[in-house]
This record gives structure tokens, C-alpha cells and sequence, in this order.
């Protein structure tokens, strides 16, 4: 009985310890503005959280990697859309609508993969 209760309690320890490392995993995501010093260091603790978490973290690492491609699509999007509005070839109405739609669409494609 007490073995049972000590490999319920390391695995309650391995999930807490699992959750810490995973909670910030998303500032590991490797982004085009980053320098080789940052890509060198996310690679090494990714590296690390990965063996540790038995590859969980790149799971959410990806997730949030998606995260971030989205909204980015959504940015350079919406840039597109303005400058349209800008030179008075769409009015406001339409670029919100069209915005709108984007960002749905962006989000039906995130449910889907999910």
C-alpha cells in the first residue's frame, strides 16, 4: 500500500512538473524577427522540454506556432485591406466586412484543425 501511495505521488509530481514546463511554451516559438543568439537558445531548452515532457512541449509549442502564423495572416490582411480603403477603392463598410470574414475564416480553420 505505501508503494502504491509513493508512485501516486511521483507521478502527481511528474504531472505538476510537466505543467511548469509546458506553461510557457509558447515564448519558444521561433519567429522570423528573431536573432541567432534567441533561435540557438529556444532551440536548446526546446530541446530540453521536449526529452523531459516526452515531446508534449512541441505539441504546444506548435499550437502556438499556429497561433502566431494566424495572426499574421491577419495582419498583413488587414494592411492589404486599408490600403485599399486608403486609396477610396472600398469604403469603410466593406473593409470591416471584409476584415470580419477574414477573421472568421482564419477561425473555422483553427476549429477544423483542432
Amino acid at each position: 500500500m505505501q508503494s502504491f501511495l509513493c508512485q501516486c505521488l511521483r507521478l502527481g509530481w511528474v504531472a505538476v512538473l510537466v505543467g511548469l514546463l509546458c506553461s510557457g511554451c509558447s515564448e519558444l516559438v521561433i519567429k522570423e524577427n528573431d536573432d541567432g543568439s534567441a533561435i540557438i537558445g529556444k532551440v536548446a531548452y526546446r530541446t530540453v522540454f521536449a526529452v523531459l515532457t516526452l515531446g508534449y512541449s512541441e505539441v504546444k509549442i506548435h499550437e502556438a506556432n499556429q497561433e502566431y502564423e494566424r495572426e499574421q495572416q491577419l495582419k498583413a490582411f488587414e494592411a492589404r485591406v486599408m490600403e485599399f480603403l486608403n486609396n477610396g477603392e472600398i469604403t469603410k463598410a466593406q473593409a470591416d466586412e471584409m476584415i470580419r470574414k477574414e477573421k472568421e475564416r482564419l477561425r473555422s480553420e483553427k476549429d477544423h484543425k483542432d
